[in-house]
């Protein structure tokens, strides 16, 4: 009968915390909900989870290139330097800055390019996803770019100095349901946070609030570092608008966050700090959304720690 009691009174006792601040039994729950299980109520198959640390390898549409080698001089344009033979686009310095592309992409979709530098003498090079994806690079290798297009073109854009040659360009679509691991919340005010390992150096990564599907998200609110910049984007009905854009230097291990902080306010946090200013999301589906959860647009980046905790 006492063992009987003192469970009561400890009952009773929990119930007058939860009673006088029920915030706390709401926080707790959903961040076990968050954490406790790999699998329970989340979507993201092509996520995987190791040693704690969360990776994802998205789903890549056919290539696009139409020739890969460089091998037709005639499928590519060749701005002012350039010139497209004996399987290699070479460049010679000129007075302006320059590309070899092709115009193939779509506007608003994200894409992965690989791509190699096979000899540079002077100057340097910026992947072009559909605007610049990059911070210049100069030395020979093998380079991963990913990037949401904002124009057809695709190429290589070497400034005026550059001297040198490149090969072996890949380029295929991510399909947009493989960028994310979601699932439901009890709340769509609150906090979506994670840390982020590594350095995306060209790629994306962060954590999403707010989306209106896991097999076919058309809206939703994004925040990402990109190796130099930190982004805060949302997409409403498939159109995307960049609220925020700032040079943020990558710090590993540091928190990632999307604060939904009132009805259409929402904030950007990285490594304890807000990044620019508030941003108003007009758009009912997006604030209304129970659906949050990480971001990533190629299997190098980590992310750990990820957590939701509701206003």
């Amino acid at each position: 009968m006492r063992r009987l009691n003192v469970f009561k009174k400890a009952i009773t006792f929990a119930g007058l915390l939860l009673l006088l601040f029920p915030a706390l039994g709401r926080a707790s729950s959903t961040f076990i909900q968050a954490a406790a299980s790999a699998q329970s109520g989340w979507y993201g198959p092509t996520w995987t989870l190791a040693g704690g640390v969360w990776t994802n390898t998205p789903t890549l549409g056919n290539e696009l290139i139409s020739d890969n080698g460089f091998d037709d001089p005639g499928s590519w344009i060749k701005e002012f330097g350039w010139a497209v033979a004996d399987s290699a686009a070479s460049k010679i310095a000129t007075e302006i800055a320059a590309t070899v592309a092709q115009d193939i992409l779509a506007n608003s979709m994200w894409y992965q390019l690989r791509c190699s530098i096979t000899s540079c003498s002077s100057g340097a090079v910026y992947w072009y996803v559909g605007n610049f994806s990059s911070d210049s690079v100069n030395t020979p290798g093998e380079y991963t770019v990913t990037n949401r297009a904002s124009s057809v073109r695709l190429g290589v854009f070497g400034i005026d100095t550059f001297v040198g040659t490149v090969d072996n360009m890949f380029c295929g679509q991510i399909q947009t349901q493989s960028l994310f691991r979601t699932r439901l919340f009890p709340s769509s005010l609150g906090t979506a946070k994670a840390k982020l390992v590594n350095s995306p150096e060209g790629t994306q990564v962060g954590v999403c609030m707010g989306m209106n599907s896991h097999t076919a998200p058309t809206y939703g609110v994004l925040a990402y570092h990109n190796g130099t910049n930190i982004k805060l984007e949302y997409v409403s009905n498939g159109t995307w608008t960049t609220s925020i854009n700032t040079t943020v230097a990558f710090s590993a291990n540091a928190y990632i966050e999307i604060r939904h902080t009132a009805a259409t306010t929402y904030q950007l946090w990285y490594s304890e700090s807000q990044v620019g200013s508030d941003v108003t999301i007009n758009d009912a589906t997006i604030n209304n959304s129970l659906r949050h959860g990480m971001f990533s647009t190629y299997s190098v980046n980590q992310i750990i720690d990820f957590s939701f905790t509701p206003l």
